[in-house]
């Protein structure tokens, strides 16, 4: 009866110590979810030969011997107002940049900020280039980007080292005064996909404006 009561008491200990570990479990914990990353709008991309690199200037040659082209990006969203085409950076003279190519609408506009982004030799960022334009223009116009008159003043070691130029539109005014704005986390992805050295701060700083 003695040994009975002992095994029946010793039962009771170890089912009490099993509830109390079991109660005192922590169950691992649940990571949230992270929020899924909100889509870009994808961009349609145009890879253009923007000529030699060599640059000349009242018998003053820059680059004289190299074999490298200048390599122009025509960034384009479906969902713009404004189409460019042919867009990009070249030296005007050793001293200079022009934005050539055209810009087609597709509703009324009433003023555009097309933005160059220019890189060096060696793929890192150099400046960006601001075209603003203050215009009444209908639907289905196209026009060129600049003229002979529009300039942005470059030293000459900025033009000996400029290899690439991405080239996109960033606002629209619309003829209703909505304001049509570039999607710029897709902008940024496209040209780091280029093999192309930006950060979100330089993309986004002040472009110089001509």
């Amino acid at each position: 009866m003695a040994r009975l009561s002992k095994n029946l008491l010793i039962t009771g200990l170890l089912v009490v110590a099993t509830c109390v570990c079991s109660s005192g479990q922590t169950k691992p914990e649940t990571k949230a979810e992270a929020a899924p990353a909100t889509p870009t709008r994808p961009l349609e991309v145009a890879e253009i030969d923007g000529g030699s690199a060599s640059t000349s200037e009242y018998g003053v040659v820059l680059n004289k011997d190299t074999s490298l082209h200048r390599k122009w990006y025509v960034l384009n969203d479906h969902t713009c107002p404004l189409q460019l085409s042919g867009a990009g950076v070249t030296p005007a003279v050793a001293t200079a940049f022009i934005l050539k190519g055209e810009a087609t609408t597709s509703a009324e506009i009433s003023a555009i900020e097309v933005v160059a982004v220019l890189f060096d030799l060696w793929g890192d960022h150099s400046r960006n280039l601001r075209l603003l334009k203050v215009k009444d223009l209908s639907s289905n116009t196209t026009f060129p980007l600049s003229d002979s008159e529009t300039k942005w003043p470059a030293d000459e070691n900025a033009v000996r080292e400029y290899l690439t130029s991405v080239t996109y539109v960033r606002r629209v005014r619309m003829g209703d005064g909505k304001v049509w704005l570039a999607d710029m986390p897709a902008i940024l992805r496209q040209i780091m996909d280029a093999h192309l050295k930006v950060s979100k701060e330089e993309l986004e700083e002040r472009p110089t404006q001509k």
